[in-house]
C-alpha cells in the first residue's frame, strides 16, 4: 500500500478504534488519522453507567488504548477536532482544516434522542453518553436523595442499579409495560423488573412524561400525562439514541436509520464505509437490515470495515460482516445475555428458570432466531453457537 495514501477514521467509539485497529493490521502503511469531538483518550463505554459512575473506576482506567499502544500502531489521534462535513469525494471537514483522503471510516456512534416533552432548564437534568456525562451526573448525586430516571432500557435500568446501590431512591419511569420487552422478551423482562422493585427501586410502567418542571427548593417535578408526578432531586434521561449521521448530509447517502450499508460495511460512495451504532447494515444471518447499537457489534463491524476498505484500496475482494448480535447488561446481581434477535413473529420459550436465573429461547416455526438469559452464561453461549452454525450455512449458500 503506498506510503502516501490517507485513511480518516471518525469517531473514537469501540468501532472506530477497532477500525483504525484493523487497517493496520491489514497492512496498510499510509497514514492514519483518528478524529474525535472529545479531547479524552479514547475509552470504553459500558463503564460509564457503571463503575464510572459509581466512583470505583476513573477515565483513565477506561481507556481503550495507552498512549504507548497509540504510537506503537503509529495512528495520528486527532482528538478535540468535531467533524463538520464529509463529502462524496472523501474531504473532510473539521473547525480546523479540510483534508481529501483516499478511504473514511465513519464511526461516529450516537447522540441521545431529544426529549418530546418540555424540560424546564431549572432542573438539573442529566443523559449519560460520554465519560463527561458520567462525571457531571456523579458529582450531583453525592448530595442528592433521590433521583427520577425516564425510561427503563438497559442504561436506564443499569444507572438506577447504580442509584440504589449508592443508597438513594430511584424512581423509573417507562412509556412501555414491561422494561426492555421488546429486546428480551415478556419473561426475562419480568424478572428484571421483579428484582429492582426487591432492590427498592420504583418502577412506574405504561406511564408518559408531560413535562419536567421546577417543584420549588432546587427539585424537578415530572409531571405525567395521567395526572400523577413524581418529585425528586435529579432527573436522568434514558430515552434511548439516534445516529450522529448528520455529517454526512451533503453526500446523498440514506440517512434515514443511520448511515446504509451492505454486508461488507460499504456505502454506495467508493472509499466510504461505515460501521458501530450509526450504522444500518445488511445481516446476513436474517436477510435483513439491521442497526445494532451495542459494544460487541460495534468492535466487530468496525474490524470489518477497516480491513475491507485497505482491501477494496488494494483491489482485493472484501469479506463479509457475518455477524450474531449479542447483548449482555450488568445489573444488580443480574448478568443479563441476549443473542440474535426477538424478531416480529418469533415466540418465546422459558427453557428453565429458578429464583435466580432464566433461559428464554426466541423461535420463528422452528427455528431458533435468538434467546435471552439472566446469570446463565453458558446457555448464552450455547445458543450465540447455534445462531453461529446456521449463519455459516446461510452465507455458503448465498456466497457471501
Amino acid at each position: 500500500m503506498s506510503q502516501g495514501s490517507r485513511i480518516a477514521v471518525l469517531g473514537a467509539s469501540v468501532a472506530g478504534v477497532a477500525a483504525a485497529e484493523a487497517v493496520r493490521g491489514a497492512g496498510f502503511e499510509g497514514e492514519v488519522h483518528l478524529y474525535d469531538a472529545q479531547s479524552v483518550r479514547p475509552y470504553d463505554r459500558p463503564p460509564l453507567s457503571k463503575g464510572l459512575l459509581s466512583g470505583t473506576q476513573e477515565v483513565d482506567a477506561i481507556a481503550l488504548r495507552s498512549d504507548q499502544d497509540w504510537a506503537d500502531l503509529d495512528v495520528d489521534l486527532r482528538l478535540g477536532h468535531a467533524v463538520r462535513a464529509v463529502d462524496a469525494d472523501r474531504t473532510v471537514t473539521t473547525d480546523a482544516a479540510t483534508t481529501t483522503y483516499d478511504g473514511v471510516v465513519v464511526a461516529t456512534g450516537t447522540r441521545p434522542r431529544r426529549a418530546p416533552f418540555h424540560i424546564s432548564p431549572e432542573v438539573r437534568s442529566h443523559v449519560l453518553q460520554t465519560s463527561g456525562d458520567a462525571l457531571r451526573l456523579r458529582a450531583d448525586l453525592g448530595d442528592a436523595n433521590d433521583v427520577v430516571i425516564i425510561g427503563g432500557g438497559f442504561v436506564g435500568l443499569e444507572v438506577a442499579a447504580a442509584v440504589v446501590a449508592l443508597g438513594k431512591r430511584c424512581t423509573v419511569v417507562e412509556v412501555s409495560e414491561l422494561p426492555l420487552g421488546s429486546a428480551v422478551g415478556a419473561d426475562v423482562a419480568g424478572f428484571v423488573l421483579d428484582r429492582h422493585r426487591a432492590a427498592g427501586c420504583e418502577l412506574r410502567l405504561g406511564a408518559r412524561v408531560r413535562d419536567v418542571v421546577p417543584a420549588g427548593r432546587g427539585r424537578a417535578e415530572v409531571r405525567l400525562l395521567d395526572g400523577g408526578a413524581v418529585e425528586a432531586d435529579l432527573v436522568v434521561l434514558s430515552i434511548g439514541v439516534e445516529p450522529a449521521a448528520d455529517l454526512l448530509a451533503a453526500t446523498g447517502l440514506d440517512l434515514s436509520d443511520g448511515v446504509e450499508v451492505d454486508g461488507y460495511c460499504r456505502t454506495d460512495l467508493p472509499g466510504i464505509y461505515a460501521c458501530g451504532d450509526v450504522a444500518s447494515s445488511y445481516s446476513h444471518l436474517y436477510g435483513r437490515r439491521l442497526r445494532i447499537a451495542h459494544w460487541t457489534t460495534a468492535r466487530e463491524q468496525g474490524a470489518c470495515a477497516g480491513a475491507n476498505l485497505v482491501a477494496d484500496l488494494a483491489g482485493h475482494a472484501p469479506a463479509p460482516f457475518l455477524h450474531v448480535p449479542y447483548v449482555w447488561s450488568d445489573q444488580l446481581d443480574l448478568k443479563i445475555q441476549t443473542v440474535g434477535r426477538l424478531l416480529d413473529g418469533a415466540t418465546t420459550h422459558v427453557e428453565h428458570r429458578d429464583a435466580d436465573s432464566i433461559v428464554v429461547a426466541f423461535r420463528l416455526g422452528d427455528d431458533l432466531v435468538g434467546g435471552a438469559t439472566i446469570n446463565r452464561a453458558r446457555d448464552a453461549m450455547l445458543m450465540r453457537r447455534t445462531l453461529s452454525t446456521a449463519l455459516a450455512e446461510s452465507s455458503k449458500r448465498v456466497g457471501a
